[in-house]
């Protein structure tokens, strides 16, 4: 691709397409099969019959305002969105790409509910490229998004493989030899125990009698500026455990000295679980931090459990913590309810072979996410290079092969 210093001559958005009122299709009314039918926030559901024949494109109308989605199928857009009908030979998946890239979110008029108005659309001034450009562009933006779904898929198809694996190590374990016991074969080797089944070696136990389970503080109110500067301890909150991987070594937000006496400490190596909303999350610390009353963290005791095996064991019993607090359709957990779960333990020499055999895809899945990241950095900034006009598509990139 080369550079060049002209952009492309702009032209009002009205002139390459038209948007039109998606048609009232009811949830009673839809089949549950068949094809795709689209609100202003995706697909809400399938239907027998379509509306609009071929390949689309739908733009939110009420709601989530803006928003562009793309079917690859005959579909139905509903009336809370628009479809959009290409003018004058304009490229259909070019005009995707374009929309995807101006903030139509922006155009919101609405004084209580949410709307985007079609001609507030059309006077958006936008980069015009001639038709064999458009193709050129849709060609190498729709490439590099090919390769973004194949990676999400590769590391779906890893989680799901991770999960598998899980289940099974942590029921049946590894033996000295590194291998997965096994039930049938060798039943001698399985005692009962209140959670089923477990290897004999292992260790029934309660959460409370491997660590000292201590609950966070918020300083309050939590959103006064003066508990928060850009040099001290980190201050966790949920989003920040669930973009880390497998250690927390980065939070947004900082605590100030006035802060940090008004919450609980807590150190590296030290596991944290949430006991609010995501009830049952955990991940070990990596940096000095603090917590509000929303975490627990435990202190544990000298070896009945390493952190990264008991940070392991907490997620993979999520849905048990988060029930043993439920009342009603709430979770209501503390420190005294989660020093009662019972969990089963192997001794540290087992669970360091359990570590290292769950790791081995830990370690596939964090390299083919890197991967992911760098394709969408990627896609995000040939999207504003090549639809402006900044970086053109060279025709070499698509002659045919032999061809003089």
């Amino acid at each position: 691709m080369s550079e060049t210093p002209r952009h492309f001559p702009k032209a009002p958005l009205g002139a390459v397409l038209s948007l039109e009122y998606g048609s009232a299709l009811p949830e009673a009314l839809r089949t549950g099969v068949g094809f795709p039918v689209f609100g202003s926030n995706g697909v809400v559901g399938r239907h027998s019959r379509y509306l609009i024949e071929g390949s689309g494109i739908v733009v939110g109308r009420k709601g989530s305002v803006g928003r562009v989605c793309w079917s690859p199928e005959p579909f139905w857009p509903i009336d809370t969105a628009y479809y959009v009908v290409p003018k004058d030979g304009a490229s259909l998946r070019w005009i995707y790409w374009l929309l995807s890239l101006i903030n139509l979110k922006r155009l919101d008029a609405a004084t209580g509910v949410p709307g985007l108005n079609r001609n507030d659309v059309y006077e958006v001034q936008a980069p015009l490229p001639d038709p064999p450009d458009q193709s050129r562009i849709s060609a190498v933006l729709d490439t590099v998004d090919d390769a973004i779904a194949k990676t999400e898929a590769v590391i779906a198809k890893l989680k799901q493989v991770r999960a598998g694996l899980l289940n099974d190590l942590l029921t049946r374990g590894l033996d000295d030899h590194g291998q997965l016991r096994d039930p049938i074969a060798h039943p001698e080797q399985f005692q009962n125990a209140p959670l089923g089944r477990i290897p004999r070696e292992w260790t029934v136990t309660r959460l409370g009698d491997v660590a000292r389970i201590r609950r966070g503080a918020s300083p309050r109110p939590i959103d006064d500026p003066h508990w928060f500067t850009d040099v001290g301890p980190g201050w966790v909150r949920i989003a920040d455990v669930t973009r880390s991987s497998h250690r927390l070594l980065a939070t947004e937000q900082r605590l100030s000295p006035s802060g940090v006496e008004r919450s609980v400490n807590v150190y590296p190596e030290q596991v944290l679980m949430s006991i609010a909303a995501t009830v049952g999350l955990a991940i070990v610390c990596g940096m000095e931090a603090c917590i509000h009353d929303g975490f627990v963290v435990f202190d544990q005791h000298e070896g009945g459990v390493t952190p990264n095996f008991l940070a392991m064991l907490l997620n993979h019993n999520r849905q048990r913590i988060a029930l043993a607090g439920q009342t009603g359709t709430q979770a209501n957990i503390n420190t005294a309810i989660v020093e009662q779960i019972v969990v089963a333990l192997p001794g540290i020499p087992e669970q360091e072979r359990i570590l290292a055999a769950i790791g081995s895809v830990n370690n596939d899945i964090d390299a083919e996410s890197g991967v992911f990241g760098k394709l969408n950095a990627l896609k995000s900034g040939l999207m504003t290079d090549l639809l402006t006009g900044r970086v053109r598509v060279p025709d070499s990139l698509f002659a045919t092969e032999g061809a003089p």
